[in-house]
């Protein structure tokens, strides 16, 4: 019995001793981290505030003062940031601070270091190093060496290292960059939202425009739905969407479905009567769209309407309504005379929720 109780004193006291050393450590680790973070928001701080400086200072008093390589990345961080939300006078100026403190040279030193071993732990160094140097060569098209140097990431197998060289030529000379970097996008699947939103706004030039035409002129089962995609991130989807619904043969339906839903005049609508024959709610549905966007309600397109009104699928009557709503104005005479003239229950219904829906978003409105 004695033997068993000091057992279990030493096990307990070992156990004790062990939960006390993982409390300490982490109690540690949480303030060493702290401590790290606050003197990254530090350095932070001083190389906004240099950077800033910098602006100020006559071009012979920057002096190529040596910065740390520990501290570098913060520095080109601070410069980039202020880059980016700077005007093109401000820009240009820190294009010369960054030419004096020889920057672009260093960029490229790590970046050749790193190009070897890329790995996720320098990820995000490797794209702040690419991020800056297409900025520093903003609009430069001399720089040929800049650009291969950069150009050798667009192939890596990191979306987020590719995607940051392609933003940085497009950059220096989209023209030049638009067939290789447009190529990149269609192939690279996993690039949506926020980098199509990012990248597509320097395809909105009649060069862009016409290579991304002949995109969707020559595309194939495989990469159609890709290129309409990256086609629908530009400013002139309704230019392609009328070539699509004049070729409508060589599409699918999700293809006529997005090139219905942005038609832009009324010319373009008559491409699309016949899809009302069709037995597919989706057409109905985007057609409905497309009324209410051209805000076409002839006589054709409304009685078009009432039909989708009685539809056995609910979307098609719920779309339908809201479109009738809209035309009728909210006029409450016209709809509950609609509301009578109607045998239909679920018709009836669909009505009546679309009109106390309209109803509730004019009055929050005019609260």
């Amino acid at each position: 019995m004695i033997f068993d109780q000091t057992h279990f004193i030493i096990i307990l006291t070992w156990l004790i001793t062990i939960s006390l050393a993982l409390v300490c450590q982490l109690i540690f680790g949480i303030s060493y981290m702290k401590m790290r973070s606050h003197q990254k928001l530090v350095k932070k701080s001083k190389y906004v505030k240099l950077t800033e400086d910098y602006l100020d200072l006559p071009i012979h008093q920057i002096t190529a003062k040596k910065i740390k390589n520990s501290d570098f990345p913060i520095f080109i961080s601070s410069w980039s940031l202020k880059f980016n939300s700077s005007d093109a006078d401000t820009q240009q100026k820190l294009i010369v601070v960054a030419n004096v403190l020889d920057i672009s040279n260093r960029c490229l030193k790590t970046l050749k270091k790193s190009q070897s071993f890329v790995h996720h732990k320098n990820t995000r160094e490797i794209c702040l190093l690419i991020h800056t140097l297409g900025n520093i060569y903003y609009s430069n098209k001399n720089s040929e060496t800049i650009q291969t140097d950069i150009q050798s990431f667009v192939k890596n197998k990191m979306d987020i290292i590719s995607f940051e060289a392609c933003i940085a030529l497009l950059k220096i000379d989209s023209k030049k960059y638009y067939p290789l970097v447009l190529d990149e996008i269609i192939s690279r699947e996993k690039w949506n939202n926020q980098e199509l939103k990012h990248l597509m706004q320097f395809f909105n030039t009649p060069t862009a425009v016409v290579m991304i035409f002949n995109k969707i002129k020559n595309h194939n089962h495989l990469n159609e739905k890709r290129i309409i995609k990256i086609a629908s991130r530009t400013n002139h989807l309704s230019d392609y969407s009328s070539y699509i619904l004049n070729n409508m043969q060589d599409f699918s339906v999700d293809s006529i479905c997005l090139a219905i839903r942005n038609i832009n005049n009324i010319e373009d609508f008559k491409l699309i009567e016949h899809l009302k024959e069709e037995s597919s709610w989706v057409y109905h549905i985007n057609i409905i769209h497309a009324i209410v966007k051209l805000n076409y309600f002839s006589e054709e397109n409304f009685n078009f309407l009432l039909k989708c009104l009685s539809s056995s699928n609910w979307w098609v009557r719920h779309r339908s309504a809201e479109a009738i709503i809209k035309n009728y104005n909210s006029d409450e005479n016209l709809v509950n005379f609609l509301i009578k003239l109607i045998d239909d229950q679920f018709s009836k219904e669909s009505l009546q929720v679309a009109f106390n829906k309209n109803k509730l978003h004019q009055n929050l409105r005019i609260q």
